[in-house]
């Protein structure tokens, strides 16, 4: 989609190899946020202790402490890595739409799957992150507002480029349109956690599209 160049960055760059050992680092960390997410989604975040972490991912507690500080910080990088696989599995289908109609189905259907696949912790988060330490929870809240407004300026983008190609009714400014349509969907999908698995989240985007394509008035 040619609006994907509006957010990309000029030139490429030169991205350092890592070492062997940072490798094995990466992965042993990448096995423990997996079972990480495994544990809290199963029993929430206050019902598991690093002890518990630690033995189902086959590390001793003490090499646990020397990737993360506390259970809070587990947390808090354990949420970042699902943010960062949410925003990147949105940017790949926004990267891949033909035009700004399919951007915007892309947005939608790649957002429902992913809540989907993990309801589990997004239960979680939005029920205990309260009991988190102070300084965890607002860093996690920052560090989850820059990732949220660069999806906000992506979408932006797309109805800008929409509205000048007389795609969209310049109804709103685009940013309103970006943010009506992430709450919107965000809304419809955080409804759906408690309905069943099989009728959660609406399949068809469109049914989200319409409440902002069709209008209410007759």
């Amino acid at each position: 989609m040619n609006e994907q160049s509006v957010n990309s960055c000029a030139g490429s760059v030169n991205r350092r190899v890592p070492t062997r050992k940072e490798r094995e680092r990466l992965a042993r960390r990448a096995e423990i946020l997996a079972v990480a997410r495994e544990l809290f989604a199963e029993k929430g975040f206050h019902n598991v202790s690093m002890q518990e972490v630690a033995a189902r991912s086959e590390f001793s507690t003490g090499s646990l402490y020397a990737f993360f500080e506390n259970k809070d910080a587990l947390y808090h990088d354990m949420m970042l890595d699902l943010t960062d696989d949410f925003h990147q599995r949105i940017a790949l289908a926004l990267d891949e739409a033909e035009d700004e109609l399919a951007g915007l189905r892309a947005y939608l259907a790649a957002k429902a799957e992913r809540f989907q696949q993990n309801a589990g912790l997004l239960r979680l988060y939005f029920k205990e992150s309260g009991g988190l330490s102070a300084s965890i929870r607002e860093d996690l809240r920052e560090e989850m507002c820059t990732r949220h407004n660069r999806l906000i300026e992506r979408l932006g983008a797309i109805f800008q480029s929409g509205i000048q190609r007389g795609v969209f009714q310049p109804v709103a400014h685009p940013r309103m349109l970006a943010l009506a349509l992430v709450s919107l969907s965000t809304a419809v999908q955080l409804d759906g956690f408690g309905i069943g698995p099989d009728d959660t989240i609406p399949k068809d985007p469109d049914s989200v599209l319409n409440v902002l394509f069709k209008g209410l008035l007759a």
